[in-house]
């Protein structure tokens, strides 16, 4: 069903509600972007006035009338009128749910599916006289579908887009995120990125910009005093902060890409990498300490040895635009090992530099560092080694 179904906006008389904004996009971008996301071949606007659109996505297909649609068998509308928003859960339900037999209507909503033949009779029993909306009412045959995920919201006047958008950053917040993560580091970096998504600001730019912040705390840490290390720190969860801005725009402006992936994980190990470097150099300045250049190279290599590691084998093999992040680990049906590898690379353990650098004491990082990250590698190969031969056995079963 969702190869044929496709998304029609009757804006007949309402062109202006599709330029409403609702995080930083149009509400007729926000429709189309969430279209091609949930699998809907196109999606067709239908307008007497095109010049009071604003700029539309190439997948748009804008029509004067109904009857300008191509006759098909196949072809399965839902239809909405301008103003109203299904995120991309709603559409994917829909078009893995309703068969495109007969016409329904979604429970509790103005939504309307039928085929090509049915567009003529219900459209105006759904629109009235006006694109505002009126009501399909008790069609005779019609079905009601009831969705149990999904959203649709109503912004007609604009006066819920607040709601809106706080609704789609929310979603931004993820499960297997750390607990300092979730309730500290999201609440300000949503805070930040619902300002960023109304401005020329892209995702690439918001990680060079944390990724030099991050640097910027290395370099400090270098420093060696305890004023500068504490600055640094500081800086390095600024960037951690500010590393989360990038990824929130590039969902909610659907600006996602393989770029932007690549550029967002080896940013993160870069700035990790010069972080431990940093303080290896503090420590070996201030006592000269061949510990300080053995933890070092440790975590450092550790790190980067690491990162190497899940780039090819989970990163290099995705396709599309991303997230191309999302485990240390490809093996489907993850063990307890690979749930507890994915808590390990979270971010978390950045307020213990916090803490140590206000004590004086960055140097005991360093060498958790020194002794973690190498060890962190050893699992990751193992769990590589158990998903090759998992790989392995699959295609043996396969061939017999």
């Amino acid at each position: 069903m969702g190869a044929d179904l496709a998304l029609l906006v009757y804006a007949r008389g309402a062109e202006a509600r599709l330029a409403l904004r609702v995080a930083g996009l149009s509400l007729a971008e926000r429709l189309v972007h969430s279209a091609r996301m949930a699998g809907l071949r196109q999606t067709v606007i239908i307008s007497s006035r095109p010049q009071l659109l604003p700029e539309m996505p190439p997948r748009a297909v804008i029509l004067p009338h109904l009857q300008a649609l191509p006759e098909s068998a196949s072809a399965r509308y839902l239809v909405l009128g301008a103003g109203y928003l299904p995120d991309v859960t709603f559409l994917r339900e829909l078009a893995a749910t309703a068969d495109g037999k007969t016409p329904c209507r979604v429970q509790n909503t103005r939504a309307l599916v039928c085929g090509r033949p049915q567009l003529a009779t219900l459209v105006p029993r759904l629109f009235g006289n006006s694109a505002a909306g009126g009501g399909i009412g008790n069609i005779t045959g019609m079905h009601t579908l009831r969705l149990d995920h999904g959203r649709i919201f109503d912004v007609r006047d604009g006066a819920g887009i607040p709601a809106v958008e706080k609704a789609l950053f929310k979603t931004l917040v993820k499960d297997t995120e750390g607990f300092m993560s979730r309730h500290v580091e999201r609440r300000i970096s949503l805070a930040l990125s619902r300002r960023l998504v109304n401005t020329a600001v892209t995702p690439n730019q918001m990680t060079l910009a944390s990724v030099a912040v991050g640097l910027g705390g290395a370099l400090c840490m270098a420093l060696g005093t305890r004023p500068w290390q504490v600055a640094g720190a500081l800086l390095f969860l600024a960037h951690s902060i500010l590393d989360g801005c990038d990824g929130e725009i590039a969902r909610v402006k659907f600006m996602q890409s393989r770029l932007g992936g690549i550029l967002d994980f080896w940013g993160d190990n870069v700035v990790h990498t010069a972080v431990f470097l940093a303080i290896g150099h503090a420590w070996w300045h201030a006592s000269a300490s061949a510990w300080a250049i053995v933890f070092s190279v440790l975590a450092a290599g550790g790190t980067m040895a690491a990162a190497g590691l899940v780039y090819i084998r989970t990163m290099m093999r995705k396709a599309g635009d991303g997230p191309l992040f999302t485990s240390v680990s490809a093996t489907a049906g993850k063990s307890r090992i690979a749930a507890a590898a994915d808590f390990l690379s979270r971010r978390d353990f950045i307020y213990l530099v916090v803490i140590l650098a206000f004590w004086g004491h960055l140097n005991w990082f360093l060498a958790m560092a020194g002794l973690g990250a190498p060890a962190f590698f050893l699992v990751l190969l193992r769990l590589d080694a158990k998903g090759g031969n998992a790989r392995q056995h699959r295609r043996v079963t396969k061939k017999r």
